[in-house]
C-alpha cells in the first residue's frame, strides 16, 4: 500500500464514479463503516467501529476525512464488502450485528494459523460467527505454544497478540528461548548462571511477537534484574509491553513502586521503612533515600511519608539541599527539598556518575 490513503483506495475502486469492474460501489460514509469492522484496519484503541461510528457520523460529530486517517486497508475489507448484505451496522446496539462480527474477525485473525480452514473466503458471515461462538474461549495459538513450550522444557505463562512469556525449566529451554541474546543464562559452555538464578526463582523470558526484541525478567525480594536482548539493564514499565503483559509482571513481581499512595498508606499504618522498601539509605539533609523494585524516591522520616510521586531511575542522597536524580540513563536533574516534580532535566550523554555496580547495590 505504501503511503496510499484510505480515501485514494475508496476513490479508485469503490466510489460511485469508479470505473474499476467487479468492485461494489458505495458512498464514502458506507465504505468507512464497513472498513471500521475490520480489526486489522485500525489500532486496538480505536473505538470508532460499526454502529458507534455510524452514530458519530449521523450526529455530524466527526468528519469522514478525519475518520479515514484513523484507518488503513485491512486484511478483511474485501471479504466484508462481498458479504455486506449479511450484517447490520446500526447505532442502536440492539439492532447492530457489526460489533459481534468485529470480535469474530479478531478471533479468526488471532488464531487462523492453527485453524483447519485458514482462508476467510471459505466462510460467510453466519459460518464465521458460528465458529467464533463455538470457540471464543479457546486460545488456539496459546494452546499450541503451551504444547511447544512443554516439549522444550518450559511453561508458557502469558500470551497475547503482541507478547509471549515463557519460564524455562531446563538449561536447554533457556538456550532455545534465549537464542540471539547475550544473557549469561544462555551461555552454552556454562550452566551455573541458569542453575543459580532458577534455584532462587523463575526466569521470565518475554518475547516480542513483532520484532527481535526479547527481555529476561527475574524477581526475588530485594533482587530485581530486567535485561534486554543485549544484556543491558532496563526497567520493565519503561518497555513497550502490552497493558496485559504489564499487569502480569506487576502481579508476579508484587510491584509496588508505581503506587505511591499505597506505600504511604502502609507507612501511615505504622510500618517501618525497612519493612516496606527494598533498601533504606541513611538520612541526609532531613530526607531519606529509599529504593523499591529498582526505583528510587525520598522519604520524610519526620512524618514517615514519601515526599514525591515521581520515581527515579537512579538517585543520590540530598546534600546541601540538593539531590541529583535520573529519570533514565543519561537524563538527570538537581532537585531541591521543596519539590522533586519541578526539576529541570538535563541530557548529558557523557555523564558517567554511576556504574551498573552502583545501580544494583
Amino acid at each position: 500500500m505504501g503511503r496510499v490513503s484510505i480515501y485514494e483506495v475508496y476513490d479508485k475502486y469503490y466510489s460511485l464514479h469508479s470505473s474499476v469492474p467487479n468492485t461494489p460501489k458505495m458512498r464514502f460514509q458506507e465504505f468507512l463503516l464497513v472498513l471500521s469492522i475490520d480489526p486489522t484496519a485500525s489500532a486496538t484503541d480505536n473505538n470508532l467501529r460499526g454502529g458507534v461510528l455510524m452514530y458519530f457520523l449521523q450526529q455530524r460529530m466527526v468528519d469522514c476525512m478525519l475518520v479515514a486517517s484513523l484507518f488503513v486497508k485491512g486484511k478483511y475489507l474485501q471479504w466484508l464488502l462481498f458479504h455486506r448484505q449479511e450484517f447490520v451496522i446500526h447505532p442502536d446496539s440492539r439492532l447492530d450485528t457489526s460489533a459481534e462480527l468485529n470480535k469474530a474477525l479478531f478471533w479468526f485473525n488471532y488464531n487462523k494459523t492453527y485453524l483447519r480452514d485458514k482462508d476467510i473466503n471459505q466462510f460467510n458471515v453466519q459460518q464465521l460467527l458460528a465458529l467464533y461462538h463455538e470457540n471464543e474461549t479457546l486460545d488456539l495459538r496459546a494452546r499450541h505454544e503451551v504444547e511447544k513450550a512443554e516439549q522444550k522444557g518450559a511453561s508458557l505463562v502469558y500470551s497475547d497478540d503482541d507478547w509471549a512469556v515463557v519460564v524455562p525449566h531446563t538449561f536447554a529451554a533457556s538456550c532455545f528461548y534465549g537464542q540471539f541474546t547475550k544473557w549469561c543464562t544462555t551461555c552454552r559452555d556454562d550452566t551455573s548462571y541458569f542453575d543459580d538464578y532458577s534455584k532462587k526463582g523463575p526466569l521470565y523470558i518475554c518475547i516480542d511477537r513483532h520484532s527481535s526484541h526479547k527481555y529476561q525478567f527475574y524477581f526475588v525480594k530485594g533482587e530485581y534484574d530486567f535485561r534486554n536482548e543485549v544484556d543491558n539493564a532496563v526497567y520493565p514499565w519503561d518497555v513497550n509491553l502490552s497493558s496485559g503483559c504489564k499487569r502480569f509482571f506487576q502481579l508476579v513481581s508484587g510491584s509496588r513502586a508505581l503506587d505511591t499512595g499505597q506505600l504511604n498508606e502502609l507507612l501511615a499504618r505504622g510500618r517501618t521503612p525497612e519493612e516496606v522498601f527494598d533498601r533504606v539509605y541513611p538520612v541526609s539533609d532531613g530526607l531519606q533515600l529509599v529504593k523499591i523494585d529498582m526505583r528510587y524516591n525520598f522519604l520524610d522520616p519526620a512524618v514517615n511519608q514519601l515526599v514525591g510521586r515521581l520515581w527515579y531511575f537512579y538517585a543520590e542522597p540530598y546534600s546541601d539541599g540538593l539531590a541529583k536524580v535520573w529519570i533514565q540513563r543519561f537524563t538527570y536533574a538537581f532537585i531541591t527539598t521543596i519539590g522533586p516534580e519541578n526539576a529541570k532535566w538535563i541530557e548529558d550523554f557523557n555523564e558517567d556518575a554511576w556504574t551498573n555496580d552502583e545501580y544494583y547495590r
